[in-house]
């Protein structure tokens, strides 16, 4: 028989960012949130493409990308990261400026 147990976490703001950011979790595992990925101006038509990459220990872990022009749109990932472990966030939407992101993590 399968039992589940409680889960004990809290959400923390990690902070906001553009281009790319490596940090650091700290002494217990996290579930890491980004929303955002977007430039605040593309190529003449505004915040119409995204672009979100997630490495951990040099694999990559979380990937979103939409180049389609049509409508405003930002993007979103999710991946875990284990203790004591550096990982990487990176937006670079095609042809875009370096794009921005929000990062927030759910730590266990």
């Amino acid at each position: 028989m399968w039992a589940g147990g409680s889960v004990d976490g809290s959400y923390q703001a990690v902070g906001a960012f553009t281009g790319s950011v490596t940090l650091s979790n700290g002494s217990k595992p996290a579930i890491i949130q980004v929303i955002g990925g977007s430039a605040s101006v593309c190529g003449g038509d505004g915040e119409n493409r995204f672009f979100l990459r997630a490495i951990v220990n040099g694999s990559v872990v979380a990937y979103s990308v939409n180049n389609n022009q049509a409508y405003g749109k930002v993007g979103y990932i999710s991946f875990g990261v284990p203790a004591n472990t550096t990982y990487s966030i990176t937006s670079t939407p095609w042809n875009c400026p370096a794009g921005t992101f929000s990062v927030r993590a759910f730590r266990l």
